[in-house]
């Protein structure tokens, strides 16, 4: 299996498509989270709020429902490929009323969500807009929006993007001088004068590097800046 992407978003519909084809999007939705909740590259929701589905005195605005997934290097390769995958295992033919009602509309589904995968450094927020192509009882995903804002992978923007609750990189690490438990860890190696926010950052520059979340603290990053130590210090 390929390295995973984790995402978070909301999955949205058009009010005026509701209105109009209110059974037809409960259907869809409905089939979305028996499908795609299960499978290795996922698009999860509960269940429950599809029932907020329902129509509206006017026309404007959208109805809006949470998800989270993991893609195959990048959840817009699920997005991309959205209704191939989801009648995959299908018989159209099973589904052809349904398809032939939300065809039409090429502004379907909204999906806009945040995205990471840590391996290749990978940070975005993503929209996509896409409805059902189908001819020739070939179904196809039509993309017609795709906007993408790619971003350095922070602690601060994993943080943000709430991958992470705690989170540590080059410039938030002169913090840890506050963290009591893994400063107490630290000085049974290194000696506690020695312990500075500037000597912190030195080593989390020059040995830790990466980005890593309060659990590694205990790990990697102890252990990184302990060796950081012994070369320059013995």
């Amino acid at each position: 299996m390929a390295n995973l992407s984790y995402s978070a978003g909301t999955i949205s519909v058009p009010q005026v498509i509701i209105n109009q084809h209110t059974n037809a999007i409960k259907d869809l939705f409905i089939l979305i989270h028996s499908e795609l909740n299960p499978c290795n590259y996922n698009t999860s929701f509960e269940l429950e709020d599809v029932i907020g589905i329902q129509t509206s005195p006017n026309d404007t605005g959208t109805f809006q429902i949470d998800f989270y997934g993991t893609g195959r290097w990048a959840y817009n390769n699920n997005v991309i490929f959205f209704f191939e995958t989801l009648f995959d295992d299908l018989k159209t033919t099973q589904y052809a009323n349904l398809i032939n009602e939300l065809a039409p509309y090429d502004n379907l589904l909204t999906f806009s969500y945040t995205d990471y995968e840590a391996s290749s450094e990978y940070l975005v927020e993503e929209t996509l807009i896409i409805g059902i192509d189908w001819l020739d009882n070939e179904i196809k995903t039509k993309v017609t929006k795709h906007d993408i804002t790619e971003y350095d992978i922070t602690a601060k923007k994993l943080i943000e993007f709430g991958y992470y609750e705690e989170a540590y990189d080059a410039e938030n690490a002169k913090e840890l001088i506050n963290h009591s438990e893994f400063l107490n860890l630290l000085s049974e190696s290194v000696p506690a004068d020695v312990i500075t926010e500037d000597f912190l950052v030195k080593a989390w520059k020059e040995n830790v590097r990466y980005v890593y979340d309060g659990e590694a603290l205990f790990d990697n990053v102890l252990t990184s800046m302990i060796e950081y130590y012994e070369s320059a210090h013995l």
